[in-house]
């Protein structure tokens, strides 16, 4: 099997070769080798990112102060906590509708900034990340 050195600055990892072929052993070990014929399958990673991101947002906008969610933020008093996170949901929305709609990805309702309750929005942002889980 073909191999060739890692990429600069990547460093070791469990399963990586030293240049004479054997297993790294030390941090010391600096050149590290990979297989150039099978590129890692990264589908499970990117997907298990996209869910813990999502679980964070949720549990974020479950969890923050109901005094903070309607309160003007610091430097944009037009913009509130609510806003920003109603935001997030639509702009997902939006990506769903552009990039989905040839693979038939259903796209979910958007929700009104302005008055989006917190459960509203965390089962609304539950829905856009499954329709972002369908687009990766």
């Amino acid at each position: 099997m073909p191999m060739k050195l890692a990429p600069a600055g990547r460093g070791c990892r469990d399963g990586d070769r030293t240049e004479d072929g054997g297993p790294v052993s030390t941090a010391a070990e600096r050149q590290c080798i990979f297989s150039a014929t099978m590129p890692p399958d990264l589908r499970d990673t990117i997907l298990n990112s996209w869910r813990t991101s999502n679980r964070l947002t949720v549990f974020l906008v479950e969890h923050i102060p109901p005094g903070l969610w309607a309160s003007a933020i610091p430097g944009a008093p037009r913009r509130t906590i609510r806003m920003m996170a109603g935001h997030v949901h639509n702009s997902r929305c939006r990506w769903v509708k552009t990039l989905g709609e040839e693979l038939g990805v259903p796209v979910p309702r958007s929700v009104d900034r302005h008055r989006v309750a917190r459960s509203a929005l965390a089962a609304a942002l539950d829905r856009s990340s499954r329709g972002i889980l369908r687009l990766l």
